[in-house]
């Protein structure tokens, strides 16, 4: 699960509508339909999305390594 904060409630429910469509084109079909200076916003919210995504998966893939060095760490005496 991702999290972006300090989105207002419209910024909020573009946000719903962007994460349901399937496609990159279904994104631009629905961006090209709004104002100017809502396509600029919705622009910025999915580069937002993209990255929050990025972040998670890297947190991700930072414990599953953590965890495979915590298995083979060797403990002295």
């Amino acid at each position: 699960m991702i999290e972006i904060n300090g989105l207002d409630e419209r910024q909020r429910e573009l946000c719903e509508i962007l994460w349901v469509m399937e496609s990159f084109d279904e994104v631009e079909t629905f961006i090209n339909l709004l104002e100017p200076h809502e396509q600029r916003e919705c622009r910025t919210l999915v580069d937002l999305m993209v990255m929050a995504t990025i972040d998670h998966e890297n947190d991700r893939a930072n414990d599953e390594v953590k965890h495979l060095i915590n298995q083979f760490r060797l403990c002295g005496n």
